[in-house]
């Protein structure tokens, strides 16, 4: 990988692994979907980190409260949420869900810097693609 550091490389490659789990978000049942729910509900808090350090401030209460809340509300809400309106090969197994999942993940990558992002967003589409 071009111009990326160890960290980076590192990065990209446990992100698009992750994508080639994506499209299982879908599936109401069976290991894959509970493994990338407890995982997104760890990651997701974290690259939002340094947001809500911003907004909250880094006192240790904060930081149990947005971490613990993060994790509960990922993996219980949003994962009944996706369980309820999704349908099992349904439209997260679908050439546009893997737009949106690169796109998602360029957004949340585009602080470490456009090259990072655009190789975490290739990364994913490349994981979701190869899944699908």
């Amino acid at each position: 990988m071009s111009g990326l550091t160890p960290l980076q490389a590192g990065a990209v490659f446990v992100v698009g692994s992750v994508g080639g789990l994506l499209p299982d978000l879908d599936s109401d049942t069976g290991k894959p979907l509970a493994f990338l729910f407890h995982l997104v509900s760890v990651l997701i808090p974290s690259l939002l980190f340094a947001r809500a350090v911003q907004i909250g401030g880094d006192s240790p209460e904060f930081l149990v409260c947005y971490f613990a809340g993060s994790y509960l509300f990922i993996n219980y809400v949003v994962c009944a949420i996706v369980k309820k309106v999704t349908v099992h090969r349904g439209m997260m197994h679908s050439i546009p869900f893997v737009f949106v999942c690169a796109g998602v993940a360029y957004i949340l990558f585009k602080p470490s810097g456009t090259q990072v992002a655009a190789m975490v967003g290739l990364a994913v589409s490349l994981g979701c693609l190869v899944h699908l």
